[in-house]
């Protein structure tokens, strides 16, 4: 393949990312980036009138998420002859799972007198919840790149990175 701005060819049997020549037709069989995301959001919120002054608002929400990544390379796209010379390929795969929600309650009284003296109240709680999961698997030396599973993989390192939840409770009030 032939590049017109300099005058450099590049081999149809390898590309070069260090110096930003590739063989696209190489790159599109050799080099695999899959991702699948899913996200599902749902949202509700109710109002309650106790009486003509006083009424309840309730707020509820949830959010999911999930993410997989598959990333391959094989030997002919390696950034560097060696890896090319000794048929390093490499599979990275990436699972990411997100969930939250929050819960939020007030009570509302509002109230007028004499037409001129408006005297408002509110009350109420909220939480939060929130937690995050990634695991992460990749290594080298794929018997095949057909099969393209972490357990065919001749290295390979696996880490899974999880924080506590997060958890967060409040309360307010407010008088006017």
């Amino acid at each position: 393949i032939y590049y017109p701005t300099d005058g450099a060819y590049v081999g149809t049997w390898a590309s070069y990312p260090n110096t930003g020549k590739r063989n696209p037709i190489l790159e599109l069989n050799e080099r695999h980036d899959n991702t699948k995301r899913y996200q599902a959001t749902i949202s509700q919120m109710a109002v309650i009138n106790f009486m003509p002054n006083l009424s309840f608002t309730g707020n509820a929400k949830v959010n999911v998420y999930y993410s997989e990544r598959n990333r391959y390379n094989s030997e002919w796209v390696q950034s560097s002859r060696t890896n090319y010379l000794n048929g390093q390929n490499t599979l990275n795969l990436t699972d990411k799972f997100y969930k939250n929600y929050a819960l939020e309650g007030y009570f509302n009284y509002s109230k007028t007198f004499k037409k001129d003296h408006n005297f408002t109240a509110m009350g109420g709680s909220s939480i939060e919840y929130e937690d995050t999961k990634n695991t992460v698997t990749s290594g080298s030396y794929l018997v095949s790149k057909s099969v393209q599973v972490p357990q065919w993989l001749n290295t390979q390192s696996t880490h899974t990175v999880t924080g506590p939840p997060t958890r967060m409770a409040s309360f307010f009030a407010r008088v006017r």
